[in-house]
């Protein structure tokens, strides 16, 4: 079975990850999870003297409205949300079910994603490989380019990342793939392979633009 990872989400597991507020969103959508979860503990675990479980502290978390997660709150937007999170709602009973499980819904797929961050912290880059592709427009004198950057980790799993066709000469694709695979770091793809012990190569081909 494939381990679950920020690649291979349930739409339920996406659509609370796409709740979290801008303030508290990090540059890694790991570090993006886990800084809402310490938020939740910081706000609600915390000061909750009934010893109560996440799970229940959570629903209550996301029933106050809480500004970190905003989830759905109004009955009728919870309803049109449910065909296309995969929930069947066809009959009033069913209405009524999933209205009431709404917030555990939502509870425990948050606490699945803090799991599935944690995994994705744990484990580390232990080589990159990006293979940059270059297209020259002869008409309009310009150059595009196109990367795959393939990742191994320390726990034996791999994966790609691709960026689309992109205006940009010489090794502008290696800026493309860092910025695919790290997000807003300032240091070059090189830079940072090298500040954290990554094995870092690349092969660049001239292309036509098909092949992008």
């Amino acid at each position: 079975m494939k381990k679950a990872n920020f690649d291979n989400l349930t739409k339920i597991q996406s659509y609370v990850l796409g709740c979290i507020s801008e303030e508290a969103t990090k540059e890694t959508q790991s570090e993006t999870v886990l800084n809402a979860f310490k938020i939740f503990k910081s706000e609600k675990v915390k000061y909750d003297t009934r010893r109560l479980d996440q799970r229940s502290l959570l629903v209550e978390w996301f029933q106050g409205l809480c500004n970190t997660v905003e989830v759905e709150y109004r009955n009728h937007a919870i309803l049109e949300l449910a065909h296309p999170l995969g929930y069947n709602t066809k009959t009033e009973t069913e209405e009524e079910v999933f209205l009431e499980s709404w917030f555990v819904i939502c509870a425990d797929a948050f606490l699945d994603l803090v799991k599935i961050a944690r995994s994705e912290r744990r484990k580390k880059i232990v080589s990159i490989h990006v293979e940059g592709r270059k297209w020259f427009d002869k008409v309009n004198g310009n150059t595009y380019h196109s990367s795959t950057s393939h990742i191994a980790y320390s726990n034996g799993t791999s994966k790609e990342v691709y960026t689309p066709m992109a205006y940009g000469y010489g090794n502008q694709y290696q800026y493309s793939a860092k910025a695919a695979i790290f997000g807003k770091d300032k240091r070059s793809l090189w830079g940072i392979c090298d500040d954290k012990g990554i094995v870092f190569s690349y092969s660049e081909s001239d292309v036509k633009k098909r092949d992008l």
